[in-house]
């Protein structure tokens, strides 16, 4: 009689964390499943299936106009109609279609689309304007770590063998106790590690460092390839004491604990502008913490609480937090976000349908956000 054959099936994200045991020796197969339609809710999570509904069928550009007037009551002019046939072949309905509920008395075509407009000005700037800060991010933590490794390690007092200061990355002395035990620093750098050893066909300073110094990527060329998201886990990986030399050095008179969410709300910012995501109406999932300074800039203690209790997940939120960074960069970096500030402010005073309360600004949003000079 044949033996039966005992197969283990895992999916792939089960085998995607490193460092993971998995016991195989009852099995005869490993299989690894990838992911397939139709997704499914997740198995211990929050989302439920609701309904089975019937997919919509795909409609034309004319049908679309149709529905928009029909189904949203938008209303069209001759000419409107044939701008929103061109506008339509070159943007998603679905993309348009989310800002019709910010509409208010004016329910035209050009309404709708100044809206999307000044959607995608926040977007393109928002991107724009978190490039220089992202960069004295990377540049800083790299010259702090590199060049006082020594005092750092002095300052630490831990045992152990001392590494090059170019590789600072790999002591696992600076980092804290809990990430090492738990692995998060190996797995994190092991991610890091696959995404340099697949990129140095593309990257050149990759390839240098793995041709003629043995594979060692000095810190200084790791954290110029490094996600936003790694970089900022390593930064929260660091050991308190080091955390606050860097942060004095970039932040100065900012908490370290206040710069690690910070980083996050930059992180999540700079996505949602990388991935051409809505800004105009949108709770964000970050959470900043604002230093006493900034909250009476915002003068939030004389706001209700359904304000204080949704303030933190709004863009408002995440534009204090950028220019509480923006601070600590050059005199024109800090024209440039003063002149942000101001065409945000001219947009929405000519246009009746653009709201500060979509964005979570109150009356004192302005002067909150301009940078003294």
């Amino acid at each position: 009689m044949d033996k039966t054959v005992k197969k283990l099936q895992l999916p792939f994200f089960k085998l995607k964390k490193p460092y993971k045991e998995i016991l195989v020796s009852d099995y005869d197969v490993l299989e690894i499943q990838g992911f397939d339609f139709p997704l499914m809710p997740f198995v211990n999570g929050k989302i439920e299936i609701k309904d089975n509904r019937t997919l919509k069928k795909p409609i034309s550009i004319s049908d679309m106009i149709l529905k928009l007037e029909l189904e949203h009551e938008i209303t069209f002019s001759a000419a409107e109609k044939i701008d929103a046939t061109d506008f339509l072949k070159y943007t998603n309905y679905y993309r348009l279609s989310i800002f019709i509920k910010y509409l208010r008395d004016d329910k035209s075509f050009t309404a709708l689309k100044k809206i999307y407009e000044f959607d995608s000005f926040l977007s393109e700037n928002i991107g724009r304007l978190i490039t220089p800060l992202e960069v004295y991010i990377r540049t800083s933590l790299a010259h702090v770590l590199t060049t006082e490794y020594e005092t750092i390690i002095r300052d630490l007092g831990k045992l152990g063998d001392d590494v090059s200061p170019a590789l600072v990355y790999l002591d696992k002395r600076i980092y804290k106790d809990k990430v090492i035990n738990n692995k998060s620093m190996q797995e994190t750098f092991s991610y890091i590690a696959r995404d340099l050893y697949d990129r140095q066909k593309s990257e050149l300073s990759l390839a240098h460092h793995i041709s003629y110094y043995g594979g060692w990527i000095p810190f200084w060329v790791l954290v110029e390839h490094t996600t936003f998201g790694q970089l900022g886990m390593i930064i929260g990986f660091l050991e308190r004491k080091v955390r606050k030399r860097w942060t004095e050095y970039t932040f100065p008179g900012n908490k370290i604990k206040e710069i690690v969410e910070w980083i996050n709300t930059i992180r999540i910012l700079r996505n949602t502008s990388a991935h051409c995501s809505r800004f105009y109406g949108r709770n964000f999932t970050y959470n900043p913490t604002l230093n006493n300074e900034d909250l009476k800039l915002i003068c939030f203690e004389d706001e209700d609480d359904a304000y204080k209790a949704s303030f933190k997940n709004t863009l408002f939120a995440g534009l204090i937090t950028l220019r509480a960074l923006y601070k600590q960069l050059r005199e024109d970096d800090k024209l440039k976000w003063n002149r942000f500030i101001l065409e945000i402010d001219s947009t929405i005073s000519k246009d009746k349908n653009l709201s500060k309360s979509d964005l979570g600004f109150n009356d004192q949003w302005i002067d909150a956000l301009n940078i003294k000079i």
